[in-house]
């Protein structure tokens, strides 16, 4: 009875700890991709002062979440949102909207595929 009552224990951590895992990618990536969709309301109307100043936030706030996301996930994905983030970014600054357009619906994908990238399940064990 002891070894059952440690199996449904074990297995009770690993589920609820991917559970939160997938709550948390999913809370701090949205809130990334919002972070970035404000940034087209801006793309042809900012100033080049206020362009770089909300670059500045948006790459601070990417920092943040990295170094945790960086602990769930490859960091070849993580290099690669990051890379599209710094494009979207770049494109800001430049008032290039289609290209800003075709990496931010990158980003998008990426992040929201983030928490199912690792996900732990009984498909997946079995």
């Amino acid at each position: 009875m002891k070894d059952w009552i440690i199996v449904i224990t074990i297995i009770a951590i690993v589920f609820g700890g991917n559970y939160l895992m997938k709550s948390y990618l999913d809370k701090t990536g949205h809130e990334m991709i919002a972070e970035v969709e404000k940034l087209s309301a801006g793309l042809e109307t900012d100033t080049e002062e206020e362009k770089y100043q909300n670059v500045e936030e948006i790459k601070k706030k990417w920092d943040e979440a990295q170094k945790i996301w960086i602990m769930f996930q490859y960091h070849e994905n993580v290099n690669a949102m990051e890379d599209l983030l710094l494009s979207c970014c770049n494109y800001y600054i430049d008032s290039d909207r289609t290209e800003f357009n075709i990496n931010l619906d990158h980003f998008k994908r990426n992040v929201e595929d983030l928490k199912n990238r690792m996900e732990v399940s009984l498909v997946n064990i079995m």
